[in-house]
């Protein structure tokens, strides 16, 4: 894909999906906080505050990204798909984290999302200034990601604050160089017409990045008190 197609059409795009996911995600810890009005607290509470409600989000965030993925070809549909999906991210996904961060301190949000495009930015213009070859990662970066889902679960059991924030850090590491990765992958085997799935990949490393300084603010937060 040409750098061109990748600054004029995949960064406006990722963009907007960000915007999208963020707004999703305020609407509903508002709703959580009661801002609509008590029922739609206890409905929303429901739905993302208890174990059926996140498993039913967690089939339904998989099933959405599947659409969008199928679909990133399809002009027009693509695009929709794949705002489609950044708006249930924001409201199934990030809902009752922002709910969460903004209960321990409302500067927690945007201090994460600077953090997390910080870093994003950074990863991208290191790979497009050293143009290096990273197509030999895909096997690594494949092995780490599982070896970073058993750590996520060793979380649930290990309730050490030590723990959890060495396990945030190293996903974070993680996905700096998964950043790298696909920016190598968009730019050298993507064609020029398939840019909404360049922004796909790149919505989900900034997404995966977030939660995790997310998770370490909130330790942060939590113990300063």
């Amino acid at each position: 894909m040409r750098n061109e197609v990748i600054r004029s059409r995949v960064f406006p795009f990722l963009t907007w999906l960000i915007i999208v996911m963020t707004i999703g995600a305020y609407t509903t810890a508002k709703t959580l906080e009661g801002f609509f009005g008590f029922e739609a607290a206890s409905v929303a509470e429901a739905i993302l505050l208890t174990p059926v409600g996140l498993i039913s989000v967690t089939v339904l965030y998989f099933l959405f990204f599947a659409i969008a993925y199928l679909t990133a070809k399809i002009k027009i549909i693509n695009v929709v798909t794949s705002t489609l999906f950044a708006l249930f991210t924001g409201i199934g996904l990030f809902g009752s984290i922002f709910y969460i961060a903004d209960l321990m301190n409302a500067k927690i949000i945007p201090e994460a999302l600077i953090l997390t495009s910080g870093v994003f930015v950074i990863a991208v213009i290191y790979q497009f200034v050293t143009k290096k070859d990273l197509s030999h990662w895909s096997w690594w970066l494949f092995f780490f990601l599982l070896v970073a889902i058993g750590l996520t679960i060793a979380e649930i059991f290990v309730q050490a604050s030590w723990f959890r924030i060495a396990v945030d850090l190293g996903v974070i590491l993680l996905f700096v160089f998964l950043v790298m990765y696909d920016t190598h992958q968009i730019r050298m085997r993507l064609q020029d017409n398939e840019w909404v799935l360049g922004a796909l990949h790149f919505f989900l490393d900034f997404a995966n990045i977030l939660i995790r300084i997310i998770a370490i603010l909130i330790e942060l937060y939590a113990q300063s008190r």
